[in-house]
């Protein structure tokens, strides 16, 4: 029996999975083994993954697309090792990602059931070594100081990167930086207690599967970055507004009780959509989430849409 199943779910990612399944391999602790479940690809995933012959690889297909929390999924009921790994396939991990997270877990008692670690993210424009026009910069520029007052604001409270129960609402709200599935190490008992992942979330599946796992037991940090994550599709607004009510609803009671408590949840999506819209080119329909965010006044409102209207006309008079 190994000591880590790495689960990696694909779907059409042929061009970058190899990345991903080398940085398995070149692995300094050795000591697992590599599932991979194909979630129905329509390109020549199957043909690249039929070139690797490792004894540690196992590859398994769903006929049809069925969503990344269903092939994670599919990889968990496969694995046999004593802790879990996850790795999306367009991911890359570090040498020694497996080894530092598996000596944190093991250094600690029990109740300590996860670990997760830093992330370098290198964006598409870096991947395609695009440049701004000056719309766009202004205008990115302008959305990175909003979500950094998202991120800080007023904040007179520390955000704790280690713990329990205690970070469950600071996941709710979206302050807790995870970094994503490919970031966790996770005991295989806990996994197997929380039933896996939510197979009807489009989006925040790694959120929802975190707030089961703090319910059972505490999650542990390395801090380093042992993940490195390339770019970013961002789906559609209704996508993402779909899962965030879905979200929402699934933690109702918690989000209702901690925000009696004073942390503010429903508040920062409606925030984090509003920016969603804007870096989208949608004022109308930023407008609305400002509204109900609760986080800016009716001034700063004004103040954002004179600026957008002001960058526009600054840029078109060129």
């Amino acid at each position: 029996m190994p000591e880590v199943s790495v689960v990696v779910p694909t779907y059409n990612r042929a061009e970058v999975i190899p990345r991903a399944l080398d940085s398995v391999l070149d692995q300094t602790f050795d000591d697992f083994e590599l599932i991979v479940v194909d979630d129905g690809s329509t390109d020549h995933t199957c043909s690249v993954l039929d070139r690797y012959r490792d004894p540690r690889i196992t590859t398994v297909s769903h006929s049809t697309n069925q969503g990344g929390s269903a092939a994670r999924n599919t990889g968990i009921r496969m694995t046999s090792g004593e802790k879990i790994a996850f790795l999306d396939s367009d991911d890359y991990w570090h040498p020694t990602k497996l080894e530092k997270q598996v000596g944190e877990l093991e250094s600690l008692p029990d109740d300590w059931i996860a670990t997760y670690c830093g992330t370098h993210h290198i964006s598409n424009r870096e991947l395609r070594g695009v440049t701004k026009g000056p719309f766009e910069d202004r205008l990115s520029g302008l959305i990175e100081r909003l979500r950094s007052r998202l991120e800080s604001g007023d904040r007179d409270y520390h955000i704790p990167d280690k713990g329990g129960e205690d970070l469950i609402p600071y996941v709710l709200s979206g302050e807790f930086e995870l970094g994503g599935a490919s970031t966790l190490l996770v005991d295989r008992d806990a996994v197997t207690q929380v039933g896996g992942f939510d197979e009807r979330f489009p989006r925040h599946q790694d959120w929802e599967f975190l707030i089961r796992l703090l319910k059972v037991g505490n999650l542990s940090y390395v801090d380093e970055r042992l993940v490195t994550k390339y770019g970013w599709a961002a789906p559609d607004i209704e996508t993402i507004v779909r899962a965030k009510k879905l979200y929402i609803d699934t933690f109702d009671e918690d989000i209702n009780r901690y925000e009696e408590e004073g942390y503010e949840i429903v508040a920062r999506h409606n925030y984090e959509l509003a920016l969603l819209s804007l870096r989208a080119g949608e004022l109308t329909e930023a407008l609305p989430y400002f509204r109900r965010s609760n986080l800016t006044g009716m001034d700063a409102l004004e103040v954002l849409i004179a600026m957008y209207i002001g960058i526009r006309r600054t840029c078109t008079s060129r």
